[in-house]
């Protein structure tokens, strides 16, 4: 279990609060091996008939889910993706994550074939995530992308904090989606969202950063704002391709 705090900042910032924080924070491996230190993050999130989870977020429900399928940077059919089950209770966030390549996907989700999944360690997590994608009869709905800086605190590494820039969104028709580079909408190209995700406290040289900085927290889930957006850019379009797989906004 952990907290997981959120601020939609300007991009105009990112410099001068990366700069204030990096004398507590070190890059994570991933961001580290990068000359740029930012890798590229690619989810498929997966909702109901109803698009429960959607909905779930907009009303602000206590207890809610997202299903999804992460990948990382350049994927193909060799590409080891993870099956990812966040659940959130308040500000809480619980998180199962299991390991597959890319190419067995489909089959491990039609065929419940654990062997598939790289590791014993992942099975109990592969088992929460099947058992929530086969009851909700979940289907792809979203690819949303983005950039990522990740950094852990140098003096608690249970304080990990990422800047998420170049948010962009497609529908995702199905599991291929994953591995498509283009024809992307952007969210928004003047905010990058700052996430802060703790166990043990909340250290007061962050909360003074945040302060000079006069950010105060938000709710923001990529994922909804990905299904609004393609709402609103083609609202009739996007209608009539989800009733057509039995999704319903």
């Amino acid at each position: 279990m952990r907290m997981e705090y959120k601020y939609i900042v300007p991009i105009s910032q990112i410099d001068s609060l990366r700069q204030q924080m990096l004398p507590y924070l070190e890059y994570d491996p991933n961001s580290k091996n990068f000359e740029n230190k930012h890798y590229t993050v690619k989810s498929i999130y997966l909702d109901s008939s109803n698009l429960k989870d959607y909905h779930d977020k907009i009303e602000s429900i206590n207890r809610r889910k997202k299903v999804r399928i992460r990948g990382y940077n350049n994927i193909d059919s060799c590409s080891k993706v993870f099956l990812e089950l966040k659940k959130k209770i308040g500000s809480h966030v619980y998180k199962n994550r299991a390991l597959i390549s890319y190419c067995d996907l489909e089959d491990f989700l039609s065929n419940r074939n654990y062997d598939l999944i790289e590791s014993k360690k992942y099975k109990s997590d592969a088992e929460k995530f099947l058992y929530h994608y086969t009851r909700g009869s979940l289907n792809p709905i979203t690819l949303v992308t983005y950039e990522r800086e990740a950094f852990f605190s140098k003096f608690d590494n249970t304080l990990r904090i990422t800047f998420d820039k170049n948010i962009r969104f497609q529908k995702a028709a199905n599991f291929e989606a994953l591995s498509l580079d283009h024809q992307y909408e952007a969210i928004n190209h003047d905010f990058f969202v700052l996430e802060i995700k703790f166990s043990k406290g909340f250290p007061d040289w962050l909360q003074n950063i945040l302060f000079a900085h006069k950010l105060t927290r938000k709710s923001f889930s990529k994922y909804a704002e990905s299904v609004d957006s393609l709402i609103n850019l083609s609202s009739s379009s996007f209608s009539t391709e989800l009733k057509h797989r039995n999704i319903y906004v």
